[in-house]
């Protein structure tokens, strides 16, 4: 079992990132993709990745991990080559700019 020393970086709820991991996790109870107690687990609630790497991570808990600079990069990378590569993504924007 490998253990780390998240969080690498400060995490703290955004704009919007609250109300999204509580719907997401409603909808995982819903569907039964997560137990029905998963709202009141620390683990799962929390905006710091586990320190057991064994653990499963949340996409809310990415930050503490990865922290701003290379989320952005990540997300520019992607935009930028579907941006490249599929023609109903540049249509998309056509009208908005670069």
């Amino acid at each position: 079992m490998s253990i780390t020393s998240y969080p690498n970086y400060e995490p703290s709820h955004g704009y919007m990132s609250k109300k999204i991991q509580q719907k997401y996790i409603a909808a995982a109870i819903h569907k039964q993709i997560l137990p029905a107690e998963a709202h009141r687990k620390p683990e799962l609630i929390s905006l710091s990745a586990s320190n057991n790497l064994s653990k499963p991570i949340q996409f809310w808990q990415l930050y503490s991990v990865l922290g701003r600079n290379n989320i952005v990069s990540i997300v520019n990378v992607f935009y930028t080559k579907v941006y490249q590569q599929e023609t109903w993504f540049r249509s998309v924007f056509a009208h908005v700019g670069d």
